[in-house]
């Protein structure tokens, strides 16, 4: 069997993901797992590159910086190249290139052959864009699988196989916050059978609130003390969304109860402006956006929190303290925060391996002896997510069956890194000192984990935790 590549497609980058170990991985940029749409033609050095940074330039409004990608794409505009016209879409060739590479590296497959893909675009993408990228990566020998998925229910179904379950009548929200824009979907499972039955876009709110907050605070006080400055208002709102990481590390590490900030507009770059941003006014604003991306599910979706499942808040925008808060207060302990990393939910676009092992007939475990009693203290925390956790750190589940014959259960283990946890207690059939790989990459309670268990450098199976009823980290 060919090994398939899944490609999550935004508005301005692109997501690759490989099957690996029996799940998913993401191609890496460099240190970033997101290929961004920003091209610098670098015709003094005759070369062409693509790179995140080259959003600031290209709103700056060099020519030399092309972003906008797909709809300059759907326009048939040119660039110039070693004197020479040339239609945009053939840059992206060049981020195609470098995934071909890889994807052939990690897989040994011969470089002629095609590459099987399967498609997931965001809801932020027309159709004509759709088909106008389908049509250059066949062009490119990606060979379209599957093109029609739709995220949100292939992260219920990637919730539905993590924890193997069977659903007959259950419902569950989505909030998307990967980009800019605010994707909120229900999706609704009869039987098993995962089908989204409402979408609503809200743009803009997918920012991370104090970062919307800085970039609508500057522009909006420049604008307040120079009157006569010309200026694209959504321009330099998105150009200060971009300065606004370094804005806010600086409100959080002053004493002072305004900042003093320099700038400028692309209209005139070579113009200073000045722009006074309140302290205690923008933690204030903070809150309120915070607020308004909990009112858009609140306030046009006509579901009662007993009607839902679960709550997905997917993208490192959505995951921040002033977000929890709002969402904490109306569904805790129905919440699920997913970060920027989605190779999991992507996975559900690979063919599943075979059943997993349940946990109590997974006998080729040694039963553990508990280690003396733990006299540290532990915290209890909702939702783990194992790509945030630190090298040492310890974490203990305690889980529960209630058919006859099982009942309560407990694991600890220690965080080695590189996604190994080492068993250190467990009440149940596993060894201290075994290396447990999880394949759930987001626990939470009401759910089972799968781990892949290595013995020795050997690995030796799958074990399936109960459900989870407490987590605890220290």
């Amino acid at each position: 069997m060919k090994n398939s590549l899944a490609i999550y497609i935004d508005t301005d980058y692109l997501l690759f993901a490989i099957q690996k170990n029996g799940g998913s991985q993401l191609i890496k940029n460099n240190d970033n797992c997101r290929f961004p749409m920003y091209f610098f033609v670098d015709n003094k050095n005759s070369k062409i590159t693509y790179n995140q940074n080259y959003k600031a330039f290209y709103l700056d409004g060099h020519d030399e910086f092309i972003g906008d990608f797909f709809n300059s794409i759907k326009n048939n505009e040119k660039y110039i190249f070693k004197g020479n016209k040339k239609p945009t879409k053939e840059l992206f060739n060049i981020l195609l290139n470098d995934v071909k590479t890889q994807y052939f590296s990690h897989t040994g497959d011969a470089k002629a052959t095609a590459i099987p893909s399967k498609l997931v675009f965001s809801e932020n993408i027309n159709a004509n864009i759709k088909s106008l990228v389908q049509k250059h990566l066949k062009s490119q020998n990606f060979e379209i699988e599957v093109q029609n998925n739709c995220f949100s229910e292939l992260v219920v179904k990637n919730y539905i196989y993590q924890n193997s379950l069977y659903l007959q009548d259950k419902k569950f929200v989505i909030l998307e916050g990967l980009n800019e824009d605010l994707n909120i979907s229900i999706v609704e499972v009869l039987e098993n059978k995962v089908k989204e039955i409402d979408i609503k876009t809200f743009t803009q709110l997918g920012d991370a609130p104090e970062i919307s907050t800085i970039a609508h605070e500057i522009v909006d006080d420049i604008k307040t003390s120079y009157p006569n400055a010309s200026a694209s208002i959504n321009t330099e709102y998105a150009r200060h969304k971009i300065k606004a990481e370094k804005v806010l590390t600086k409100i959080n590490t002053t004493k002072k109860p305004q900042l003093t900030l320099s700038t400028t507009f692309a209209t005139n770059l070579s113009k200073r402006l000045i722009a006074n941003v309140s302290v205690s006014k923008f933690k204030e604003l903070s809150n309120l956006q915070a607020r308004r991306i909990f009112a858009a599910f609140n306030e046009n979706f006509k579901i009662k929190i007993t009607e839902f499942d679960k709550m997905f808040l997917i993208g490192n925008n959505l995951n921040g303290e002033l977000v929890k808060a709002q969402f904490e207060d109306y569904s805790s302990g129905k919440n699920i925060y997913i970060s920027n990393d989605i190779s999991e939910i992507l996975g559900e676009l690979f063919e599943k391996p075979k059943a997993e092992i349940e946990d109590d007939t997974a006998t080729m475990f040694l039963a553990a002896e508990p280690e003396d009693e733990q006299t540290d203290v532990f915290t209890e925390i909702s939702t783990l997510i194992i790509d945030d956790l630190k090298i040492g750190q310890k974490i203990k589940i305690s889980n529960y069956d209630a058919r006859k014959g099982k009942g309560a259960s407990m694991q600890m283990f220690e965080y080695l890194g590189n996604n190994q946890l080492k068993v250190i207690e467990s009440s149940r059939s596993l060894k201290v000192g075994f290396i447990a790989e999880p394949v759930t990459k987001t626990w939470h309670q009401g759910i089972a984990v799968v781990l892949n268990i290595t013995r020795k450098g050997k690995r030796v199976g799958k074990f399936k935790t109960r459900e989870i009823r407490k987590i605890e980290i220290k």
